[in-house]
């Protein structure tokens, strides 16, 4: 279902529940441009395939009727709904009293790509540029940049080779030709074959299909030195440690894909719900462990706070397992 078509059905589900004679009237323009509820004089169940999000307001509540699956978000005097795999977030515009909610993240399958959501099912190929492949194409990196190659299109160093082709030191080589030492070529004498492309020298270890050095040893599928440590896909030095997939300069904090220099934590940002380098400004210390503010934000003792309203409201009661506090409304993280 597209999101203009979901967002029909659901802000029309919506008005025809709560205001029956504007059933039939056509919908305002802009008007799905955001799905938010609205006060109603009660609290009516929503239509099949369709979830009620709502809060209480007097004697009826403010709603809006959430296609299955889409994330409800709340706040102290409005509800939206945001697509599956979205986080609810709030953002205040410039002149406005109170925050209003916004949808942050890129909805489920789709990959962030900078400050990009790709198409669904295409992967991110720049992140600094936020430029996505097509799906099923894959990102092929190289010295002069990035380009997006087919799903038989071998990848070498920045680009496509074409198919039934294997790369050797940044060439494409025939099918039937070896790459030995750089070159594409037949295996000379007094070589062994090693997989389907090297030839390895005596005193060379075959190591899935790569030829490892004599000061080298086999980690898994890829070459170390012999005193280094294999760390998944890495190799990591005397003066690093592994951090499952990938090595951290021993003074570091390791943080999911990455690595914290010293002064800043690793923590969930409360934004985006993943784990970040946090500085010490923005970092929230809860029961349930570190919170990272977003940008713009300062920690306040256990909540964060807009760098405008430094002294901002607490959370009363206090937010559960899986929620932190901002500037009085607990948001899920």
């Amino acid at each position: 279902m597209t999101r203009a078509r979901a967002l029909k059905l659901a802000s029309g589900a919506f008005v025809a529940a709560s205001f029956p004679a504007l059933a039939s009237a056509p919908p305002a323009r802009g008007s799905l441009s955001r799905l938010r509820g609205r006060a109603s004089q009660s609290c009516p169940a929503c239509p099949a395939g369709e979830e009620l999000c709502s809060i209480p307001r007097g004697v009826g509540c403010i709603r809006a009727c959430c296609p299955s699956g889409w994330v409800c978000c709340k706040s102290e005097d409005e509800v939206q709904c945001c697509f599956p795999g979205q986080t609810c977030g709030v953002a205040q515009p410039p002149g406005a009293t109170r925050p209003n909610i916004v949808c942050e993240g890129c909805r489920t399958g789709q990959e962030q790509c900078g400050d990009h959501c790709c198409a669904e099912g295409a992967p991110c190929a720049d992140p600094d540029s936020g430029r996505c492949c097509r799906a099923r194409e894959r990102p092929c990196r190289g010295p002069d940049g990035v380009t997006c190659c087919g799903p038989r299109e071998p990848c070498c160093k920045g680009k496509c080779c074409d198919p039934g082709e294997h790369c050797c030191n940044g060439k494409c080589c025939p099918g039937n030709l070896r790459c030995h030492k750089g070159r594409c070529r037949k295996c000379p004498p007094k070589t062994k074959k090693c997989g389907t492309r090297q030839c390895c020298e005596k005193g060379e270890e075959c190591c899935d299909g790569k030829c490892c050095g004599k000061k080298q040893k086999c980690c898994g599928d890829h070459c170390c030195d012999k005193s280094d440590s294999c760390c998944g896909p890495d190799c990591c030095s005397d003066r690093q440690k592994c951090c499952g997939d990938h090595c951290c300069d021993r003074g570091e904090d390791c943080c999911g894909g990455g690595c914290c220099p010293e002064g800043q934590t690793c923590a969930v940002h409360q934004a985006r719900g993943v784990k970040t380098c946090c500085p010490s400004g923005r970092l929230v210390r809860t029961r349930f462990g570190a919170i990272c503010c977003r940008n713009g934000d300062i920690a306040r003792g256990d909540r964060c706070c807009p760098r405008s309203r430094p002294n901002c409201n607490e959370c009363d009661p206090p937010c559960r397992a899986g929620e932190s506090c901002r500037d009085g409304f607990c948001l899920e993280v």
